[in-house]
């Protein structure tokens, strides 16, 4: 795959989100570490991002023999809403020296896309931290839309282990009794990126799934 533009990531992430992204958010209890303590009920999030799904699709697509799957936590900040979206288990990819990648975020404000350390669309940010000061510090800035990663495990993804993946059949879909592998899924991305097919955002997302599934 070669060099994206903004606007063919923004692309991407759309379609890879509307054929990912479900509608079964996983629970959180409410013992679960906060880095800030509002004086606001704890809500539960409306999406299940399938981080990892995400993950293995875009390693995919990168196909580069210095990819690293990072497993860590992620925090996004949906500025005017003065709202922290928590991620506790988060995965994303690392492309050696040119930053990492994350097509899987979700917010209230909009869906960022993660690639080579930089935000899409411009107003969003990315940075990195472990510390409570400072994310409340950065949290206390008016208007601010950033997404925070933290902690990261880094695993080498081989090659064979990513086809492998691919022979998985997609979580989501099989809750609809639909068996898609990830590797259609993938496929379907490569077609759309190099223009020879359209996007699959015109049906259903279980039409869309039963169609790749074939």
């Amino acid at each position: 795959m070669g060099k994206l533009t903004a606007e063919s990531i923004a692309l991407l992430k759309r379609e890879m989100n509307f054929l990912l992204w479900t509608d079964d958010p996983p629970t959180m209890s409410e013992d679960v570490a906060m880095f800030r303590n509002l004086d606001l009920p704890m809500k539960p999030g409306c999406v299940n991002m399938q981080c990892l799904s995400h993950a293995y699709i875009t390693a995919g697509l990168l196909k580069d023999s210095e990819l690293r799957i990072c497993e860590g936590h992620a925090f996004i900040s949906d500025g005017p809403n003065n709202c922290l979206h928590q991620v506790p288990v988060h995965f994303w990819i690392m492309l050696g020296e040119q930053g990492f990648v994350d097509l899987s975020l979700h917010a209230e404000m909009g869906a960022p896309a993660v690639w080579g350390e930089r935000c899409y669309p411009g107003e969003w940010e990315v940075a990195f931290t472990q510390d409570r000061d400072e994310l409340n510090a950065l949290m206390d800035e008016p208007g601010r839309l950033c997404a925070y990663y933290g902690a990261p495990r880094r695993s080498r993804l081989s090659l064979r282990e990513i086809s492998s993946w691919m022979d998985r059949p997609f979580d989501g879909a099989i809750k609809q009794g639909i068996v898609l592998p990830l590797g259609n899924i993938l496929a379907h991305c490569n077609r759309f990126l190099k223009g020879t097919t359209g996007t699959a955002t015109g049906k259903t997302q279980k039409a869309a799934w039963q169609f790749l599934a074939r």
